[in-house]
């Protein structure tokens, strides 16, 4: 049962995978920020992977990974947006 949850979830994993990079190119975008977008991903798929396991200490672990990658979204999106702002402020 753990071993289909975890092909769903790697399986999901590529998919928005492949959506970033095909978007990034489009855009024609660094690889350098591409990391800024898959690395989130990736920790929130592993956490959640974990918290389906069904041990208590791997939940608690899966729940650690995904409250870091909201908070990791989160804290990049305020910095986009001020050095967005301090950007514009310049011109």
């Amino acid at each position: 049962m753990i071993i289909g949850f975890i092909t769903t979830e790697i399986i999901v994993l590529g998919l928005f995978g492949k959506l970033i990079l095909d978007v990034s190119k489009q855009f024609n975008l660094n690889q350098r920020y591409i990391r800024l977008f898959v690395i989130p991903l990736v920790l929130f798929v592993i956490g959640f992977t974990l918290r389906i396991s069904g041990n208590n200490l791997l939940i608690d672990l899966g729940y650690f990974f995904t409250e870091f990658t909201a908070l990791f979204v989160s804290t990049l999106f305020v910095i986009f947006l001020c050095v967005g702002q301090i950007k514009y402020w310049k011109i």
